[in-house]
């Protein structure tokens, strides 16, 4: 979903960086510097109950401070295609005997110097 969502606001050069990059452990590294002694990555999944794939991106772009934002940078001609393709994703992962949208979450650990 990221990916999808990034492809639309790459025209934006204003557009903030998303935050799913926070979950690249190179990338964390990177932003953290020096400041920190020890780094610990944890990944795991957790289930989205949604009915279903349309109400996960209606729940999103309603409920979600990333997608409310991110969608404000997004032309109002290109929200339909954006929903559309949203929803071909999310459709890749519901699953319909439980009604919940697998998602992966990233923990970052950090000892701070």
């Amino acid at each position: 979903m990221g990916k999808t969502l990034t492809e639309y606001l790459l025209p934006d050069p204003d557009a903030p960086y998303p935050p799913f990059l926070w979950g690249d452990p190179d990338i964390v590294r990177k932003r953290l510097g020096d400041d920190v002694d020890e780094l610990a990555f944890e990944i795991g999944t957790v289930l989205m109950p949604v009915l279903s794939p349309a109400h996960y991106w209606e729940a999103a772009v309603t409920q979600s401070g990333m997608f409310i934002v991110a969608l404000e940078r997004v032309s109002e001609d290109d929200r339909p295609a954006l929903r559309e393709e949203m929803i071909e994703t999310i459709e890749q992962y519901f699953d319909d005997s439980r009604n919940a949208v697998p998602m992966e979450y990233r923990l970052t650990k950090a000892v701070v110097s």
